[in-house]
């Protein structure tokens, strides 16, 4: 027994009653002022004093449980059982924005679910467009925008690990099925020591584990695709120890374009198109003891378009495809009550391709006659090791260790063409890299209002028989004020190795992955952040205000005139301005209702983003690509009655900039005049805004499965916002034919849009 005066140490899991999920973030409370919260395996350590009765614990969507201590079993397996309205309760007692470090957007599942989204899918990703900070080019770019980075500048990690690759459908949907999807945060400002390797944010999902109690099942089919979600314990005799998920999500463009595809194989038709996607999900959790758990996981997602033209005699194809193979072995060991340990094995592999080719037939067969293919491809193997360390209930440290080995291509053609051999060799050079790091972190509270996260990274990247060392320190602070007010700042340092190369602004990812090397440097930031937060409990309000200042170095841009794809005679380093300086400042304002019959949020951003180079813009000064200065986005979910819920999201941003021509120049070497251009991002095209609408009917069916109707309007008022911009030149003429001469151009700038107005419908059945 211990002695008055002592404490014991308790710990254990907190799992969801109805499915054997552990819960992540739930609190563990000995009092007002001291208390722990689960980790993402579900994992927590608190220390108690000796003579202490029961802890409470709570958890979103829960009814708080009190727990009766026994110094004789200090291993607890707390349970929890949701509330019918789990959907509506969506924020814990503690974990307040009081709590919370800055920068960190941890909403729930089933209110980023809840956001209509094009096509009536759900798209957890795109939902995080719609928080202060966080924006998406135009209508079908396929990345988000954090606080001033480009796309590639998002660390986006399933189940730990990389995702290179999010976009489904050109960028309009991304690949993250949300009904495999567990939990998701961003980090966009005090980034913790144990992330790394990107400049602008980190997207952290966790995929569920899967239900260990009973087999649960449900389908849904929509405009665009259809999908299968189903969980359970693997086998019946290992109920509760090893629990299985499988999501898998397809389109059907196929059936639909089906007629077009006969007609044009029985030469009633010049040319067609086939568009297929789909995605999947597996997850297979064993608990091999209290102690111990092991668990694998697989993605993989896929688009493909192909495109034929021609008849009998020639015709030709054009492909485009692209996707994602993830998969993540992890085992955990609870080494004692203070020690949590992780090491876990992953590969990330991404794949890109492009390219056309023409057949001739004749009466026996088919002959190809040209070939041009152009793949693009990133692989990693990583291996992580890490520990969580509980010394105080007021102290907690993560350490530990990464190894990843990468291998990057950033083209391999195969053509028919004739290219020099030494050319195309270069062309399809691989480059591997080695990247080692180490990491630790402190969480502490050396005073009951002010919680300090201090830790630092150290990373080196072997590349080219080059070394690059990297230390990042990180801090963040949160001082709790009178009234449930909060200050809170943060400043971190980061290093990225890669960089992405894309030669569009639409989602069309032509993208090419390209490492750090010895000629082109990593790219680095350094952010600072402050801001205050005042919660609300009474009436479920949360006020965040935060502002922040960015600096990039050694960022990379197209050199004029360059062409990755189909230019062999030179490296791609060669083709870009390298050693670019950025920086960006903003401002965000975010109002939160987390509960009650309506719930929703109000975000706000003012940001300035800009880049320098030597060589572009006469070394001036520029507004970067995806430089918004205002962007607004207002969220709703309203319960008409307990069956039916409408939901809603308008939002607005100034407009983008672009580069467009000022005059024209005649060229007597070509038949019409060159347009010129003066300043980079000269121009902005105009404000974009759209309104989107939701209703979701849902009813318990005489076999006691849960069914819904989801109806939905995209762009409600039909809003024309641009997708890009055409200049167009016309030949002007005198006289009237045949004696009509031209006597000078006229240019003109025109704006392409895609998305009109646009119904959608789904239905979905659970069954229990």
């Amino acid at each position: 027994m211990p002695l008055r005066g002592q404490s014991i140490t308790y710990n254990g899991y907190v799992r969801d009653s109805l499915s054997g999920e552990v819960l992540i973030g739930a609190n563990i409370l000995l009092n007002k002022n001291t208390g722990t919260v689960s980790n993402k395996y579900g994992f927590f350590s608190i220390h108690v004093p000796a003579g202490a009765k029961q802890l409470q614990v709570s958890f979103a969507g829960y009814p708080s449980k009190t727990l009766p201590l026994n110094p004789q079993e200090p291993f607890l397996e707390v349970v929890l059982s949701p509330t019918e309205l789990k959907t509506v309760v969506v924020t814990p007692d503690r974990a307040e924005s009081t709590q919370k470090i800055a920068g960190l957007i941890d909403i729930p599942i089933e209110r980023l679910k809840a956001i209509p989204m094009a096509f009536g899918e759900t798209d957890i990703i795109k939902a995080l467009a719609f928080t202060p900070g966080v924006s998406v080019g135009n209508e079908g770019t396929s990345g988000l925008l954090v606080r001033g980075g480009s796309p590639d500048q998002n660390m986006i990690l399933l189940d730990d690990a990389p995702l290179y690759n999010q976009s489904h459908l050109f960028g309009f949907v991304s690949t993250f099925n949300a009904d495999a999807i567990k939990k998701v945060d961003l980090y966009k400002g005090a980034f913790p020591a144990r992330f790394g390797g990107r400049l602008s944010s980190v997207i952290d999902v966790t995929m569920k584990d899967g239900n260990d109690k009973a087999l649960k099942k449900e389908f849904t089919i929509g405009l665009l695709s259809s999908r299968l979600f189903m969980e359970g314990p693997l086998l019946k005799r290992q109920e509760h120890k090893t629990s299985f998920m499988l999501s898998a999500r397809s389109s059907y463009f196929t059936l639909f374009l089906l007629p077009t595809m006969i007609s044009y194989r029985n030469g009633n038709a010049d040319s067609y198109f086939n568009y297929w996607l789909y995605d999947l999900n597996a997850k297979v959790t064993h608990q091999i003891s209290k102690n111990q758990s092991l668990s694998l996981s697989v993605f993989q997602g896929h688009d493909y378009w192909n495109a034929w033209d021609g008849g009998k005699s020639e015709r030709s194809k054009f492909q485009l495809d692209w996707g994602n193979t993830t998969s993540t072995i992890k085992y955990n060991y609870m080494v004692n009550t203070r020690l949590f340990m992780n090491v876990l094995g992953a590969y990330t592999k991404y794949q890109y391709r492009t390219g056309f080719t023409n057949y001739l037939e004749n009466t026996t067969e088919e002959s190809l006659t040209t070939l041009f293919q152009v793949k693009s491809s990133v692989r990693d193997w990583m291996v992580k090791t890490r520990f969580e360390y509980f010394p105080h209930n007021h102290w907690q440290v993560y350490f530990g260790t990464e190894s990843v080995l990468h291998q990057y291509l950033p083209s391999f053609i195969k053509t028919t063409f004739s290219i020099n051999e030494n050319s195309l060799a270069r062309a399809n050079a691989a480059i591997n890299a080695n990247e080692q790091s180490i990491y630790i972190e402190n969480d502490l509270r050396p005073l009951q209002a002010l919680r300090l996260n201090v830790g630092a990274r150290s990373v080196w990247f072997n590349v080219q028989n080059q070394t690059y060392h990297s230390l990042e320190p990180r801090l963040s602070l949160n001082y709790s004020l009178l009234h449930d007010f909060s200050l809170k700042a943060s400043y971190s340092q980061m290093r990225q190795f890669i960089h992405l190369l894309s030669s569009n602004t639409i989602g069309v990812p032509n993208d090419l992955w390209v490492p750090a090397t010895k000629n082109v440097k990593p790219q680095s930031s350094e952010q600072l952040s402050v801001g205050i937060s005042k919660d609300f409990p009474k009436h479920h309000w949360q006020l965040g205000i935060e502002a922040y200042h960015k600096n990039f170095r050694n960022l990379i841009d197209f050199r004029a005139g360059a062409d990755f794809l189909t230019e062999f005679t030179t490296s791609w380093e060669d083709k870009i301005e390298k050693d670019g300086i950025g920086k960006a400042t903003g401002f965000e304002v975010f109002i939160n209702k987390t509960k009650g019959w309506f719930n929703g949020w109000l975000a706000y951003t003012y940001a300035v983003n800009e880049r320098k180079f030597d060589n572009i813009n006469n070394g001036q000064w520029f507004r970067a690509n995806y430089d918004r200065r205002h962007t607004v986005s207002l969220t709703g979910n309203y319960d008409l009655t307990k069956n039916i819920r409408v939901s809603g999201v308008w939002q607005y941003s100034s407009g983008q900039p672009a580069t467009v021509p000022v005059a024209l120049v005649r060229n007597p070497e070509l038949p019409r005049p060159d347009f010129i251009y003066n300043e980079r991002n000269n121009f902005q095209t105009l404000d974009y805004h759209r309104l989107d609408f939701a209703i979701n009917f849902t009813k318990t069916t005489p076999k006691h499965h849960l069914r819904t109707w989801s109806l939905g309007i995209i762009n409600v008022y039909n809003r024309r916002n641009p997708l890009f911009l055409n200049t167009k030149l016309k030949t002007k003429y005198e006289g009237q034919p045949p004696l009509y001469k031209a006597v000078g151009y006229d240019s003109r700038l025109s704006q392409i849009s895609f998305f009109p107005i646009l119904p959608s419908v789904s239905y979905s059945l659970k069954f229990k």
